[in-house]
C-alpha cells in the first residue's frame, strides 16, 4: 500500500473470504507498526481498528505524528467474534503488510567545489541550483579534486537516505564515468570527492569538457530527479605509451530497430534506341510467319463446310478455335509483358485444354467421315 505524506490521515482494511464473500463478524487489530530499517522501534502498538458498517471496512483513523517518509511494515491480526467460527474460517495468524509513505524530499546545502590536492583548500566553490536555472562551469587539472555535497531531509526535518544517488561525468566523446554518492556522517549527507590524480587511468587521459549530472531517486521520494549541473574542463597529462586504449562506445541494442540510412540508387543510363524505320522493319519481319500461316490455310482450301452443326460438337469446335486464339494472344503478351515462367505455366493449361477439346472434335469428324464413306 502507498500513501502520500501530505494526504495521510487514515488507513482502512477490508476483510473478505478467499471467494470474495463477506467475512463473519470479526475485529482487526494492528499489533504493531515499525519502519523497515528499524524493527525494534515500533511507532504503533496494539491498536484496534474501528469498523465502519456503512462501507464494510476497518479504519485506523489517526496516524501517529512520528510517521515520516519511508517504508513501514504494519502487522495485523484478525480475531473472530464467534469462537465457533474458527472451525470454519482460518484467519492466517499475523499478516505483515508493507506500507510506503511518500513525500517531497528537501535538498539543502548543495554545492560543488574544486579542491587543492595537497592542502585540501578550496580553489573554486559554487552553489548548485537544482531548478536548473544556473549552469556550473568549473576547471581543474589532475592535481586537484572535485567535491560534490548536498543534504536530503524529510518533511519532518529528518535526514533522508535515498536508495540511489549517482554522480556522472560524461566526456565530449560520449564516454561516461558513474560514481556512487557515499555517506560520511551519522546523518546521511551526500558527499562525493573525486581525486583526479587517481582517476587519470580510468579517464584514459582524456582532457576536455566533462558534463556533470546528478541522479537521486527512491521509491518513497516523490521528487526524484536527474539533473545536469554543468560541466568541468579537465586538464589531464598525456597518456604514456603503455596506457590502456580508449574502449569503443557500447552499441545500443535498440539502435538496429531504428530508421536506416537512405539507400541512393544509381541507375544505368538507358541504351540508345534504334531508329524508327529499323523497328518497323523488324516488326514486319516478325509478322511474316503469321502471314505465311494464313496464306498456307488459303492454299490448302480451308473452309467451314465440315463445321459441325450439332450443338455439342459445335461447342467443342468453337472452344478449340478459341484455344488456338488464346495461344496466339499468349505469344503477344509474352512479347509485351509476361515472363518466361508465367508464359510456360499458361501454355501448359492451354495445351491440356486444347488436347481435350481437339480430341473430341477430331473424333466427331472421323466418325462423320466414316459414315459418309460407308454410305
Amino acid at each position: 500500500m502507498r500513501y502520500s505524506y501530505s494526504n495521510i490521515y487514515a488507513s482502512f482494511v477490508r476483510v473478505n473470504t478467499v471467494l470474495g464473500s463477506a467475512a463473519p463478524p470479526l475485529t482487526v487489530k494492528l499489533v504493531q507498526a515499525f519502519r523497515s530499517d528499524a524493527k525494534d522501534s515500533a511507532i504503533i502498538e496494539s491498536k484496534e481498528l474501528q469498523y465502519d458498517k456503512n462501507n464494510g471496512i476497518h479504519v485506523l483513523e489517526i496516524f501517529p505524528d512520528n510517521v515520516d517518509v519511508g517504508t513501514y511494515v504494519f502487522v495485523f491480526e484478525i480475531v473472530l467474534h464467534d469462537s465457533a467460527g474458527e472451525k470454519v474460517y482460518a484467519t492466517g495468524g499475523q499478516i505483515h503488510v508493507p506500507i510506503y509513505v511518500t513525500g517531497i524530499i528537501n535538498v539543502r546545502n548543495a554545492e560543488i567545489a574544486v579542491l587543492d590536492s595537497d592542502l585540501g583548500s578550496v580553489e573554486t566553490q559554487k552553489k548548485i541550483d537544482l531548478a536548473g536555472n544556473v549552469v556550473v562551469e568549473l576547471s581543474a587539472n589532475h592535481l586537484q579534486k572535485l567535491r560534490l555535497s548536498f543534504e536530503l531531509t524529510t518533511p519532518n526535518g529528518h535526514a533522508f537516505k535515498p536508495h540511489q544517488a549517482f554522480f556522472k561525468l560524461k566526456h565530449e566523446t560520449k564516454h561516461e564515468h558513474i560514481f556512487v554518492v557515499g555517506n560520511t556522517g551519522k546523518n546521511w549527507t551526500g558527499i562525493e570527492k573525486l581525486d583526479f590524480l587517481g582517476l587519470v587511468e580510468k579517464f584514459y587521459y582524456l582532457s576536455g569538457r566533462y558534463d556533470i549530472e546528478l541522479t537521486v531517486g527512491d521509491a518513497v521520494m516523490e521528487n526524484s530527479f536527474l539533473l545536469p549541473l554543468g560541466h568541468v574542463d579537465l586538464d589531464l597529462p598525456e597518456a604514456p605509451e603503455k596506457a590502456a586504449r580508449l574502449p569503443p562506445l557500447p552499441v545500443d541494442p535498440y539502435s538496429r530497430y531504428g530508421p536506416k540510412a537512405e539507400i541512393a540508387h544509381i541507375f544505368r543510363t538507358p541504351e540508345k534506341r534504334p531508329p524508327q524505320n529499323l523497328s518497323l522493319t523488324f516488326l514486319s519481319l516478325t509478322l511474316l510467319p503469321f502471314i505465311g500461316f494464313l496464306v498456307g490455310l488459303l492454299r490448302l482450301g480451308v473452309n467451314l463446310k465440315n463445321f459441325p452443326s450439332s450443338a455439342v460438337p459445335a461447342t467443342y469446335a468453337i472452344l478449340f478455335q478459341l484455344g488456338i486464339a488464346a495461344v496466339l494472344l499468349l505469344y503477344v503478351l509474352f512479347w509485351l509483358k509476361l515472363d518466361l515462367f508465367t508464359t510456360l505455366k499458361a501454355v501448359g493449361f492451354l495445351g491440356v485444354f486444347l488436347m481435350f477439346v481437339g480430341h473430341r472434335i477430331l473424333s466427331y469428324l472421323a466418325s462423320t467421315s466414316s459414315k459418309l464413306k460407308s454410305a
